[in-house]
């Protein structure tokens, strides 16, 4: 409904144009100025008054049945959460494997997505390697989310934020990629649409850990984004989204923030600035992109991956993991699980092996499980095309440590 709207309103914007120009050419000045200001409110004015619109529209659609929210630090009784998970899952509630993926995951946008060097096809391609090597069947019922409505989003994003979003020139410096010229309901729905999907997906996922113990979003990690802005090509703060719902309605206090991507995890660290029941723990190469100073000071435990460390060393500096949960005993953790620290990535530099990213994620794992904690893996970034194979690797790895 969203995307024909606003592909009417273009067109006659587009339409509007030509005909304002006609009508000077005939001394009509009055049709003129109607038709040319006309065509650039449409343009301009319009995605603001959009965002109102929808904001009304969607804020009183919740299809999960929230229970009141629990102010006093007590978990939800079992069949609350029960009844949040059976809305969230529905007819995959009884799904072997803890896995959150659609196809509606994989972003293409006419060819344009391809100028980015992120791997926006990964998701398809992990799946399909679960697949291929048995790991999942295609009769398996995974969770397929939905477009995350507004009544997420504005559980952490500011208005102007999503407001914003209705501009194609905003969504290509929050993605690095030249699509100004392109209309931005057309962007919303090739690009952004997709990540609603895998915000959406983290929150499953998240609610979905509070029962299996682990579960994995087989996208998300949006880790550059917060409440008030995107960067980096990442639009919203799924992993902020997450833990304040958690918090609000299950009675989380303590989460832990995992975040072992190469770059800094500047957006859930600028949303969790001075928050004492958030501990996160960053391990990435400080003199690459993002280098906030400002977020760096919401950093617990801040470690430095270099291209001189190799897996010995580098699972060496995060060795520090396990004891870091034992000391915080968080109610929670959510592992940022980037594979972008792998040799040959174009962005990070580093060298890390295939081998030394899947004892990572058994780390990890392992030492939540051992603590009785809760775990959501999100992927995050990752820029060639083998990092897909990897993470497939380390899930199979991860199945077996489970069973």
């Amino acid at each position: 409904m969203e995307a024909l709207l606003n592909a009417t309103i273009w067109a006659s914007a587009i339409a509007l144009i030509p005909l304002s120009f006609t009508v000077f050419w005939d001394n009509d000045f009055g049709l003129f100025y109607i038709a040319f200001f006309g065509a650039l409110i449409m343009l301009t004015v319009w995605p603001i008054i959009q965002e109102f619109i929808f904001m009304g529209f969607t804020m009183g659609r919740k299809k999960i049945t929230w229970p009141t929210p629990n102010s006093q630090g007590e978990r939800l009784k079992d069949e609350e959460l029960s009844q949040i998970i059976e809305d969230l899952l529905g007819e995959n509630l009884g799904t072997k494997h803890p896995i959150v993926y659609s196809p509606g995951y994989n972003i293409t946008a006419f060819g344009l997505e391809k100028l980015h060097p992120f791997d926006s096809r990964k998701y398809g391609r992990i799946y399909n390697f679960l697949t291929e090597w048995k790991v999942l069947s295609k009769e398996d019922k995974l969770l397929a989310p939905s477009i995350c409505s507004r009544t997420f989003l504005y559980e952490t994003c500011t208005f102007w934020h999503l407001a914003l979003l209705n501009y194609s020139l905003y969504i290509g410096k929050c993605v690095e990629l030249p699509i100004c010229f392109l209309p931005a309901w057309l962007v919303r729905w090739r690009t952004l649409n997709p990540m609603l999907r895998a915000t959406y997906g983290t929150v499953c996922a998240s609610f979905m850990a509070l029962q299996r113990g682990v579960a994995i979003n087989l996208s998300g990690g949006y880790h550059h984004a917060c409440g008030n802005q995107g960067g980096g090509f990442c639009i919203y703060p799924d992993i902020t989204i997450a833990i304040n719902l958690l918090r609000k309605f299950c009675g989380i206090k303590k989460v832990m923030i995992i975040d072992l991507d190469a770059h800094q995890g500047n957006g859930h660290e600028r949303d969790f600035l001075n928050d004492a029941d958030i501990y996160i723990i960053d391990c990435f190469r400080p003199n690459i992109y993002p280098g906030d100073m400002d977020a760096r000071k919401a950093i617990d435990k801040e470690l430095h991956v270099y291209p001189q460390d190799d897996d010995s060393s580098y699972l060496g500096k995060i060795s520090c993991i396990p004891s870091c949960i034992q000391q915080f005993k968080p109610d929670f953790i959510m592992y940022n699980a980037g594979t972008d620290i792998m040799a040959g990535d174009p962005l990070s530099g580093l060298n890390i092996s295939e081998e030394g990213v899947i004892q990572r994620d058994e780390l990890v794992i392992r030492s939540a499980s051992d603590n009785n904690v809760p775990l959501c893996m999100v992927l995050s970034g990752g820029y060639q095309k083998c990092n897909a194979e990897c993470i497939a690797k380390s899930i199979q790895n991860v199945f077996e440590l489970l069973e």
